[in-house]
C-alpha cells in the first residue's frame, strides 16, 4: 500500500489533531448567530418597545388627569379667595409696599457697592 521509503517517516496527522480541528470548526460555526436567533432577538426588542410605548401612554394619561384635577382645585381655591375682596386688597397693598421697600434696599446696596469699589480703586 502506501509505504514511505525506507529511512523516511511518513508524516500523517495524528488522530488527536484531526479531531481537534473538527471540533474547532464546529465551535466556529456555532458562534455565528443564525437567522432564527436574530429574528427572535428582534421580536423581543419590538415587544419591549411596544410595552414601553403602552406604559408611557398610560403615564401620560395619568399625569394629564392629575394636572386636570390640580387645575380644578386651583380654580376652586381662586374662587374662594375672590370672595373676601377686602382681605385680598390688603394682601395686594402689603405686597406692593414690600416690593417698594425691597427696591429701595437694592438701590442702597448698589450705592454702597459703588462706594466700596471707589475706595478700592483709590487705595491702589
Amino acid at each position: 500500500m502506501n509505504r514511505a521509503p525506507e529511512g523516511k517517516a511518513k508524516s500523517l496527522p495524528a488522530h488527536g489533531q484531526s479531531e481537534s480541528i473538527g471540533i474547532l470548526h464546529k465551535v466556529k460555526s456555532q458562534n455565528r448567530p443564525t437567522l432564527r436567533h436574530i429574528l427572535i432577538f428582534y421580536a423581543v426588542v419590538v415587544c419591549a418597545l411596544i410595552f414601553s410605548t403602552f406604559y408611557m401612554r398610560y403615564r401620560i394619561n395619568t399625569l394629564e388627569e392629575q394636572l386636570g384635577s390640580l387645575t380644578s382645585i386651583m380654580d376652586t381655591h381662586h374662587a374662594e379667595q375672590a370672595a373676601p375682596s377686602s382681605l385680598g386688597s390688603q394682601v395686594q397693598l402689603n405686597a406692593e409696599a414690600l416690593c417698594r421697600e425691597l427696591t429701595a434696599n437694592i438701590m442702597k446696596l448698589e450705592k454702597i457697592q459703588n462706594n466700596l469699589q471707589k475706595l478700592l480703586e483709590n487705595g491702589d
